[in-house]
């Protein structure tokens, strides 16, 4: 048990939160934008955006799905294949 748990400590370590340009962060927030919105860049993707270093809330220069912190964040999820599942709470 106790090499399970010093297994995923090391795989929980390994993870971070990593804003658009892949930088690491303590955390970051993101809060989509609706689609009926005309928002830049694009309408339904465009979203508002906050991590740690930032004291504001802004809209993201480029669409959800391109280089954004949650698509930064998820692949090096996808990268690590040692990795079977995430749980967060």
């Amino acid at each position: 048990m106790a090499l399970f748990f010093l297994s995923l400590v090391s795989i929980c370590q390994s993870l971070s939160c990593l804003n658009s340009l892949g930088e690491a962060r303590d955390y970051w927030i993101m809060l989509k934008g609706p689609t009926v919105a005309n928002i830049p860049p694009v309408p339904g993707k465009s979203y508002i955006y906050l991590d740690d270093q930032d004291l504001g809330y802004k809209f993201a220069p480029q669409p959800l799905n391109v280089s954004s912190a949650l698509v930064n964040t998820i692949n090096q999820i996808n990268a690590d294949k040692s990795i079977s599942f995430i749980a967060y709470k």
